[in-house]
């Protein structure tokens, strides 16, 4: 048998905790990931999760086309979530590039992400794929064993979000502070801002230096937009992301 950090992991709806012997009903994304893609059977081992209390090892009974059956055995292991809490407020891409960006800071331990529409992005909000996000989110957890899926918002213009009792950063092409320097080791709740491959306008940068965000310059090179929302929430996470905070049952 495998170890249960290693089998399948399935986001089931929550909030709730599994009980040890419970019988589980799995259906939609998830019973078709068992049944239909990953052809597991009866006697096989999963580990679900409700996205909140944490996750349970669970031997399926009953694998159908539209609906399976699992028991719960026991505890299984999630990694552990970042001691900060980091919400991501990121200029949209088009098709693939978004997707990626999602992909990519999920694994790295972002908390929340709210797609912007800024004056120089290229997106727009008809164009924008929130619920094929969400889905992709859902999977990245999975696949890197987080316990929570981060929430993933519609997108908002930038002018109309809040980060109410966060320190905010703007990163910037080349001026600010570098990012580094604007970390302490008492942040807790961090809003990263990242612009579309124009950057800021100049009315952009006066109303985030108007809420309070400050500019965080990420280096002497021009990133494309992904690079830029990824290099810094890695360094985000290399410097403040210790010691971590176990999720716990």
């Amino acid at each position: 048998m495998k170890a249960s950090a290693s089998l399948p992991r399935f986001f089931l709806e929550g909030p709730r905790r599994f009980e040890v012997g419970e019988v589980v009903a799995i259906e939609g994304a998830a019973c078709h990931q068992i049944g239909r893609v990953l052809r597991l059977r009866s006697g096989q081992h999963v580990v679900l999760l409700d996205g909140r209390t944490g996750a349970s090892e669970a031997e399926l009974v009953e694998v159908g086309p539209d609906r399976a059956l699992a028991r719960i055995l026991r505890a299984a292991p999630c990694a552990p979530e970042p001691a900060i809490s980091v919400t991501l407020l990121a200029a949209v891409l088009k098709g693939e590039r978004q997707d990626w960006l999602v992909q990519k800071a999920v694994e790295l331990g972002v908390a929340r992400i709210i797609p912007l529409l800024t004056e120089r992005g290229v997106a727009t909000a008809n164009g924008a794929k929130p619920e094929r996000w969400r889905r992709i989110a859902r999977e990245a957890a999975e696949q890197c064993e987080r316990a929570v899926v981060p929430e993933i918002v519609d997108p908002v213009p930038l002018v109309e979000v809040s980060w109410t009792g966060a320190k905010a950063l703007a990163c910037t092409e080349r001026d600010g502070r570098p990012l580094p320097a604007l970390l302490a080791d008492g942040d807790r709740d961090l809003a990263l801002l990242v612009g579309p491959e124009g950057g800021w306008t100049d009315v952009e940068r006066s109303w985030l230096a108007r809420q309070g965000a400050v500019d965080a310059s990420l280096g002497p090179r021009i990133l494309r937009a992904e690079t830029a929302a990824l290099a810094a929430l890695s360094t985000v996470m290399s410097h403040l992301s210790w010691p971590l905070e176990r999720v716990s049952r």
